[in-house]
């Protein structure tokens, strides 16, 4: 392993407790589909907090944040992560208020796109290695 690889898997060490938490708040506030206002206010408040351009109310409740705006016109990277519970009220830790239920998994998928923005946004990563592509980090429904 490298040292950015290190680098990297410190910052997403440093910042477990960040990530996790973020990721059981979205699996006890689940939403639904084209629902998503909280989840996705959640997901472009870390991404703003990283100092990301941010776009939010694609198709809806969607967020894309921009890591190297200034590359845009080389190849593109995306990460995605899905924002949409399913209706299963009868779940363990279905939300009360909506029924909805994050046995998909999506919970998981969103804290990973905040953890690789965490880690590719870090100074010393952008500097120590430049990536040539914008990086979007996206949310969406499935």
């Amino acid at each position: 392993m490298d040292k950015i690889e290190e680098k990297i898997i410190k910052i997403i060490d440093d910042n477990r407790e960040k990530i996790v938490d973020f990721a059981r708040d979205i699996y006890t506030h689940a939403e639904l589909g084209y629902k998503e206002f909280r989840t996705a206010g959640k997901f472009a408040d870390e991404l703003k907090a990283l100092g990301l351009e941010t776009k939010e109310g694609l198709a809806v409740t969607g967020v894309k944040g921009y890591l190297n705006q200034d590359k845009k016109d080389n190849v593109s990277l995306a990460l995605i992560g899905e924002l949409d519970a399913l209706r299963i009220p009868e779940h363990k830790y279905a939300n009360k208020d909506t029924d909805g239920a994050h046995c998909c998994g999506h919970h998981s998928q969103l804290a990973g796109v905040v953890g690789a923005a965490i880690a590719l946004a870090d100074k010393e990563i952008s500097l120590r290695f430049p990536l040539r592509s914008t990086v979007r980090l996206s949310s969406r429904i499935s």
